[in-house]
């Protein structure tokens, strides 16, 4: 945020925080406040915040109604912002006849009028028709749910997409059952019986405004979501960590850890894409504002209803009374699910889009794109890509087909002739010093055109830990031979006894002077069977805690001593070995930092791992090409819906990830927040490579190994896409287990991020 919108956010907080407690929330439903409330957000310049300084207004955007909009959220503020000054205030804002615009938009910034909009669409069900009579106009129809019709002074009758009615709350002719709906809002049903309209107040709109302004209601809606989201987590939290029970905190308990663990996950998701859908309202519209909204309203919607069955369920009995704050919020959740379209319209919306673009939708990167500067590098990035990949090597990336060693070091060495292989490095080290979201344009265009992956041990785990913590002479000697492909590396962490559980790790470094002596074991060691060098954990002393006697070292993979053996996955590949060392030599030189503080290394190392152990490009790739095969007349709307629900979590992936490594380049380091990407992407993996060889139906059943490992060009028994789905659907097992397993991860959550 500026300074600015901070300033903002902390006023809002502490105006709902000391004037709007739940207390007075109560008394606010129960007609005994002795605050107006709606003449408080006027006075403190809230309700003219979204409109421009033509109309009385502070020139704020989007971003500024998401605050207030989150806010208010969290404080479960009852006054009627969204139908009135986002909903009806876009319609106002949009109409031509400058002295009304200014007339309406005046009284409702100063706050002395209330505005309702009745309409048809995103699940309403209005049906309200405007009728020429002479000179003049009727309406006649129902409408059964006005959102904050109950506050009205005026209600904006939209009869069509470019006719806007002004219709005042006392005209005759115009029935209003008032009521709260089930999160105690204020609403209303109308009747319109023959209600005389004046030509002069129907108003003429723009084809387009009606469905942005509705564009524009659901992303705020999603903001407020966010903090509803907020408050769930945050005292389900505290109350689980108070709550004796058995003598110990139901927070103790892993289950109800793990289930805090995912309530925060959503929560984030939800926020990611409320976000993005924020950012989209500040462009031209069209499609791509429709595919940011549904994307936000769905997830919403998922993390709405898991985030507050869970916070009831933890808090037991308590929750389910009126008398209680989260049942408040619990109801609220229920009332923004059904508001603005529900996650069922939204997936529909979601799935025509996808329908008509066949699933081929652009780069992922162009979502993503700030400024010019954005789109020439993506071009440059193209251009290369066109030029220096071999189409045969694509077209195997595209059918998910295994790479040999040979065509991986091939791509690997051009990007090194061209400076890219160390994408994320800086300048100084031999990178190209690209900021993040160049890095994240980069993968997401190579992802886009079917590049082979880059292999990450060397460029993205032990290269950035020399830049940290090497010698000079060790980044001299090592640094190079990363970037120009030369020498590769494999991780020597596992162990057999010692999987996540590092700490417990055997394999002994004995110290001889001048050099180590190396004995023990390593397993699920990927590419060891390639690696020239490997980056080892190993225990230098057992006379300390166990983490503080570990060391670092980097050894050369073809000392005498070093025996690797292959391990074959249920897929059929080879990528894992065990690796044993017996009596192996390394020089002092080989040690990385100081001796014995080779767990802080490891755990900087571990940060970096699982951001890229995400699988953001994997299920990127593997989500384009279940589009392109599944995407049809003949898919079923499940089987859309399905895919939709893969779209919108991809997405949220997407933009996580993007904001880890801006976060990485601002401080230095990643939070340990970063163990929900991996959380996040395997699981999505897992699901979509599921989906895939279910979509495939008997296609996949048989087994064609030659065409899975690389050997054949061509698929003996089905298409490409089927040939490899078990293969893949098995393979990505893996994805929960490596670079530490789901439960581990959740572990690491509680402990350090929630503080159980």
């Amino acid at each position: 945020m500026t300074d600015d919108q901070s300033s903002l956010k902390e006023s809002i907080a502490r105006y709902l925080r000391e004037q709007y407690s739940f207390a007075e929330r109560l008394r606010v439903l129960a007609g005994k406040s002795e605050v107006n409330h709606w003449g408080e957000f006027a006075k403190l310049g809230w309700l003219a915040i979204p409109f421009d300084s033509d109309s009385g207004g502070l020139d704020a955007g989007p971003a500024e109604m998401a605050i207030l909009m989150t806010e208010l959220g969290r404080g479960l503020a009852l006054e009627p912002v969204l139908p009135n000054l986002v909903l009806s205030g876009s319609l106002l804002q949009a109409i031509s006849d400058v002295d009304c615009r200014a007339s309406c938009l005046g009284s409702m910034i100063e706050g002395r009028v209330k505005f309702a909009t009745v309409y048809e669409g995103m699940g309403a069900r209005a049906a309200v028709e405007l009728v020429a009579q002479g000179d003049s106009f009727t309406l006649t129809g129902t409408a059964k749910v006005v959102l904050g019709g109950s506050q009205a002074d005026f209600f904006l009758v939209a009869a069509s997409a470019t006719r806007l009615a002004v219709v005042p709350a006392s005209a005759p002719g115009l029935h209003i059952d008032s009521y709260r709906g089930i999160d105690d809002y204020p609403a209303c049903s109308l009747t319109f019986d023959k209600v005389h309209v004046n030509a002069a107040d129907v108003l003429t709109l723009d084809g387009t405004t009606l469905g942005l302004a509705l564009n524009y209601c659901c992303a705020m809606s999603c903001c407020e979501a966010v903090g509803v989201l907020d408050v769930l987590v945050e005292h389900t939290l505290q109350y689980a960590k108070d709550r004796k029970q058995f003598g110990k905190s139901l927070a103790a308990n892993q289950v109800i850890s793990h289930r805090l663990v995912e309530m925060r996950i959503h929560a984030q998701e939800a926020r990611a894409l409320s976000g993005l859908a924020v950012q989209a309202l500040e462009g031209p519209g069209g499609p791509e504002l429709d595919v940011m909204v549904s994307a936000a309203k769905i997830r919403v919607d998922q993390a709405l209803r898991s985030v507050a069955e869970s916070a009831v369920q933890i808090h037991g009995a308590i929750a389910i009374t009126n008398e209680f704050h989260i049942s408040h919020y619990f109801r609220r959740a229920a009332g923004l699910r059904l508001s603005f379209g529900d996650a069922e319209w939204h997936e529909d919306r979601l799935g025509t889009w996808l329908k008509k673009t066949g699933g081929a939708n652009e780069s992922t990167a162009k979502r993503f794109l700030a400024s010019d500067a954005d789109r020439a590098f993506v071009r440059t990035v193209e251009d290369f890509m066109h030029s220096a990949l071999p189409k045969q090597l694509a077209a195997k990336v595209a059918n998910e087909q295994n790479l040999s060693k040979q065509e991986i070091n091939g791509w690997q060495r051009t990007l090194g002739e061209k400076g890219w292989l160390g994408a994320g490095w800086p300048k100084k080290f031999g990178g190209p010093g690209w900021s993040p979201r160049q890095q994240f344009i980069f993968d997401s265009v190579c992802t886009s055109m079917n590049c082979p992956a880059v292999v990450p041990a060397g460029v993205k785990m032990i290269g950035p830990l020399l830049q940290m913590f090497g010698t000079p002479a060790q980044q001299e000697r090592f640094l190079p031979r990363i970037l120009d492909a030369s020498e590769w590396w494999c991780q020597g962490y596992s162990e057999p006894n010692a999987g996540s559980d590092l700490a417990s790790l055997r394999t002994s470094a004995e110290d001889c002077g001048d050099h180590f002596i190396v004995n023990g074991e390593k397993i699920w060691t990927s590419g060891a069977h390639y690696a020239d060098w490997m980056f080892c954990l190993v225990r230098t002393s057992r006379e300390t805690r166990p983490q503080q006697g570990i060391s670092f070292l980097l050894i050369d993979m073809r000392t005498p001593g070093i025996e690797v053996s292959p391990i074959q996955s249920m897929d059929g590949a080879h990528s894992f070995n065990s690796v044993f060392f017996k009596d192996v030599w390394v020089p002092k030189e080989n040690l990385l930092g100081k001796q014995g503080e080779g767990w802080s290394y490891a755990k900087a190392l571990l940060s970096h791992e699982r951001l890229f152990a995400s699988w953001l490009s994997g299920i990127q790739r593997s989500l384009r090409q279940l589009k392109k095969v599944a995407i049809g007349d003949q898919l079923s709307d499940a089987k859309l819906r399905e895919i939709v629900r893969f779209e919108v979590r991809t997405l949220a992936l997407e933009k996580r990830v993007l904001e880890f490594l801006e976060q990485s380049e601002a401080d230095g380091v990643l939070s340990d927040e970063v163990s929900e990407l991996k959380i996040q992407g395997a699981e999505l993996f897992q699901d979509i490579s599921n989906a895939a060889m279910m979509i495939c139906g008997d296609l996949a059943y048989p087994s064609d190994a030659p065409f899975i490992l690389g050997k054949n060009a061509d698929p003996l028994f089905a298409p490409a896409h089927a040939a490899t789905a078990a293969a893949r659907y098995f393979g990505r097992r893996a994805h929960s287990i490596a670079a530490g397993t789901t439960e581990i991860q959740k572990n690491i959550l509680a402990k350090t991020v929630l503080e159980i």
